[in-house]
């Protein structure tokens, strides 16, 4: 049986998560907009540092906020 929390934390450790392109062309879009962007992911705390980084890997430099459970 596969732990999810383990599986996932294992995944978002390798922080090699692509962008979804439309996704992407979506945020950049509202970035030329000027709209502020606020992130809302359903990892856990202790995810954060490999989140984030696997976000500005992906393309993903700027937020206003980022929020996890």
């Amino acid at each position: 049986m596969i732990d999810d929390d383990d599986f996932n934390t294992r995944w978002t450790d390798l922080e090699e998560a692509p962008a979804f392109p439309a996704s992407h062309r979506l945020y950049a879009h509202l970035l030329e907009l000027g709209f502020k962007i606020f992130l809302i992911m359903g990892r856990y705390h202790y995810q954060r540092n490999g989140t984030e980084r696997n976000l500005v890997r992906a393309g993903y430099h700027s937020w206003e906020a980022f929020f996890l459970r």
